[in-house]
């Protein structure tokens, strides 16, 4: 993903495909983005819309952390099943801990861990 991409915002569909692979609601990703409910609402109604860039760097780091799981396990399914269910080491749910900052980061570096044979 360029940084053109972003600065243009990207399409508001790419959040409406995270929130599914993370089932996440409405209000989660509205607050992930930075946005208000309504505000979401609108761009989920409004045919080919996009985000601002501030949202658009949001969810670049969001989809860094889902990648990072997809390197991790041998399958998009088991990533995305470690990514819902809750953790002891993170003390919750990575997909609801990495919506935002610092719990992005906390996420993948769990997933490093992970990766290095780590476990507590």
């Amino acid at each position: 993903m360029s940084s053109a991409t972003l600065q243009q915002g990207l399409a508001f569909t790419l959040v409406e495909n995270i929130k599914q692979k993370l089932a996440c609601t409405d209000q989660e990703m509205a607050s992930a983005l930075g946005i208000s409910l309504s505000t979401y609402a609108r761009l989920k109604r409004t045919p080919n819309s996009s985000i601002s860039q501030i949202s658009s760097e949001k969810i670049y780091r969001i989809l860094s952390a889902i990648n990072t799981a997809y390197q991790t396990f041998d399958s998009e399914e088991d990533a995305e099943l470690w990514l819902k269910y809750p953790s002891a080491e993170l003390a919750g749910i990575p997909a609801h801990i990495l919506l935002h900052e610092p719990g992005t980061t906390k996420v993948i570096q769990e997933l490093r861990k992970i990766q290095q044979g780590v476990f507590a």
